[in-house]
């Protein structure tokens, strides 16, 4: 009764929220270079015998809702934003149906992280509920290939500004990016993809839940760390050419969709 009732839900909000979606035939690909996006060189580096998975990525900011001003306009659109993800390849997958995968990691060595306007929005070490998930033509009767990651529980970004959730999600109704819900060793190739939700950064201010940001952007540059020395240092990067995967417009109220997170943060699989 309680899945109808979360179905129910779901079904009503993605109505209310996408009233103002403008559909599109046309789908755009977003391509430019940044020649000032540096990463610091390091040297020294062996194999990843660590065995686990780091993906490097580039994102550019298309829209930010902060209308309480919790981040001092530090984050604005067409920001260049980088971040960071981790985990383990060899985590098992507590999904049952033949779809889906979804891989929970708990190390303190696993999580995401992203650097925006000074800010980090990065998942706490010392509580890492950090989710990977795999669907690969799932759903009926239009099924679709789905990657996406989500990190519940993050570390503030001061005593005054939570981070509630990190979340990047990419889509393919073709699904020819997937063959299986196997956890990849590699990054996604975006150019197979669509970046729909894309990459989202909400938090609230903890005194008054009700005071919320949202930063949403579009990942456009994915890539496998080369590897790491002794100490866990990560390998350097250059000037970097990017080049993003396709991507949508949507527009949707973000502060309804957030307070559906808050009260049912497991039922992203339902949502998507």
């Amino acid at each position: 009764m309680k899945n109808k009732i979360v179905g129910f839900f779901v079904c009503t909000l993605l109505i209310i929220t996408t009233v103002q979606t403008v559909c599109t035939a046309n789908i755009q690909t977003t391509r430019y270079v940044n020649n000032n996006f540096y990463f610091e060189p390091s040297s020294g580096f062996l194999t990843n015998s660590q065995g686990l998975i780091t993906i490097k990525i580039v994102a550019k900011v298309v829209y930010i809702d902060d209308r309480h001003n919790l981040l001092g306009g530090a984050v604005n659109d067409g920001d260049i934003i980088e971040g960071k993800y981790i985990y383990d390849p060899t985590t098992p997958d507590t999904n049952s149906a033949p779809t889906v995968g979804d891989y929970y990691h708990t190390s303190s060595s696993c999580g995401i992280e992203v650097k925006a306007g000074g800010f980090v929005f990065k998942t706490d070490p010392s509580d890492v509920n950090f989710l990977v998930e795999i669907a690969n033509d799932h759903g009926s009767p239009s099924p679709s290939d789905n990657y996406l990651l989500i990190s519940y529980n993050n570390l503030p970004l001061s005593d005054e500004i939570l981070v509630d959730y990190i979340l990047w999600q990419l889509d393919d109704d073709t699904c020819t990016a997937l063959s299986s819900t196997d956890l990849p060793t590699t990054a996604p190739v975006l150019a197979d993809w669509e970046s729909i939700f894309g990459l989202t950064l909400s938090g609230s201010d903890p005194s008054d839940p009700y005071k919320t940001y949202l930063i949403r952007a579009h990942v456009t540059k994915a890539t496998k760390n080369k590897a790491r020395n002794t100490d866990s240092v990560e390998s350097d990067w250059t000037v970097l050419e990017v080049t993003g995967p396709k991507y949508k417009p949507l527009n949707i109220n973000f502060y309804l969709l957030n307070w559906f997170f808050e009260r049912f943060p497991n039922a992203i699989s339902i949502l998507r």
